[in-house]
């Protein structure tokens, strides 16, 4: 794996063995991959312009991928949003920051604490950073399978008034 690690763009060579005899030379280029972790629509079924938004996972490019969707809903001049959060395990820390700041202008996103002081920070909202209309209603999906991350930007929504919870605890 670490040899076919590589700066993307950048040619490899591999030998593919089938079988016990046959052996061939293949020329890869390296190229960045990234998984989806967001999907956005409008529900057909909704009434007026109902937005929605999956987030699948919390990565480094969820954040971008989430201002993407809202730039898309503002453009068509969405009236409500769904956020689903259902069956997201979570992700990085720094990415459910960087979500929650497009909704909430002010207060606590999430703490931490642990034994040692070290561990203990506060995530605070930054007005600067914010994008979501203030007028749109926001319903957050969740259920027994959303932990970590997406626990923390449904609870962060909840208590700041901006978004209902629906589902299971």
């Amino acid at each position: 794996v670490s040899l076919l690690r590589g700066e993307p763009g950048t040619d490899v060579e591999i030998t593919v063995r089938r079988g016990d005899s046959m052996e061939f030379n293949v020329v890869l280029t390296r190229a960045l991959i990234e998984v989806p972790t967001v999907k956005s629509g409008f529900v057909k079924e909704a009434p007026g312009k109902t937005a929605m938004l999956r987030i699948i996972e919390f990565t480094p490019l969820t954040s971008v991928r989430v201002q993407e969707a809202l730039d898309q809903f503002i453009a068509e001049g969405f009236t409500s949003l769904i956020i689903d959060l259902r069956d997201n395990p979570g992700g990085v820390l720094s990415a459910v920051e960087d979500v929650a700041n497009k909704f909430i202008e002010t207060g606590v996103i999430v703490s931490t604490k642990g034994k040692q002081e070290y561990y203990n920070s506060v995530y605070s909202a930054n007005p600067r950073q914010t994008t979501m209309p203030e007028n749109i209603p926001i319903v957050v999906l969740i259920n027994g399978g959303s932990a970590s991350a997406s626990e923390i930007l449904a609870g962060a929504l909840k208590d700041s008034k901006k978004a209902y919870l629906v589902g299971e605890k």
